[in-house]
């Protein structure tokens, strides 16, 4: 059996590819992806930052629709939607390791599940309290996904700044109590004129998802002495 896959060539290098696929065993299904994520483990390895062996198939965020099941597959039937793997048309999975949506989505490509889980990975690990002050630096994907789990914690405050005045006007309606554009020169100063130091932040996420040298604030002094 064949299917197309998006391959990992080398550095900066990807091409598109028709691979073999096994006949499904018994245990499991065969799934068609519609929908998949660009993670930063996705860039790391397209710029070369980390290496697994070239061709390498890349992906881990996949949303797909079951066309056919092995015949001891049990949890599973033809037609439901479950989350898949790699950049690949069709790909095979074990039944005992596949996540299952209970109803379709209207739009797949809305309800991927890595980028979710992962966010309520962090949450818990932030160990926010009752009356912390929080600050978001970047509201793109996954800095809104932390502000709307951030709105619904028990906080005082939730700053968030970003460079584009699109994304914080949707971190706005997600609950963020203040938005600031760092890079517009009010947004600089309001940044610089933010009293910190005997108030202190106590909660700062990074949500750039690369590397920012200057947002008008370094996060020592955002901490304080903590």
């Amino acid at each position: 059996m064949k299917t197309e896959a998006i391959l990992l060539t080398d550095d900066r290098k990807v091409e598109l590819r028709e691979i073999d696929i096994p006949e499904i065993s018994d245990d499991e299904i065969l799934v068609e992806c519609e929908a998949n994520g660009v993670c930063m483990l996705e860039v790391s390895q397209f710029t070369g930052a980390e290496r697994f062996g070239y061709p390498f198939p890349l992906g881990h965020e996949g949303i797909g629709r079951v066309i056919q099941i092995g015949k001891d597959v049990k949890r599973v039937k033809e037609g439901d939607t479950v989350h898949c793997n790699s950049w690949s048309r069709r790909q095979i999975i074990r039944e005992s390791t596949v996540k299952l949506f209970e109803t379709r989505p209207e739009d797949v490509a809305t309800v991927l599940v890595e980028p979710v889980s992962c966010i309520v990975s962090a949450l818990f690990s932030y160990n926010i309290m009752p009356g912390d002050r929080v600050l978001v630096l970047g509201a793109g994907y996954m800095g809104l996904l932390n502000i709307i789990g951030l709105a619904n914690s028990p906080i005082s405050e939730l700053v968030v700044t970003d460079l584009r005045d699109s994304n914080l006007k949707v971190a706005q309606s997600l609950g963020a109590t203040r938005i600031i554009n760092g890079a517009t020169d009010q947004g600089r100063s309001e940044i610089e004129a933010y009293e910190f130091h005997g108030h202190i932040v106590d909660v700062v996420i990074e949500a750039f998802g690369t590397e920012v040298v200057d947002q008008g604030v370094l996060l020592s002094e955002l901490m304080g002495s903590q």
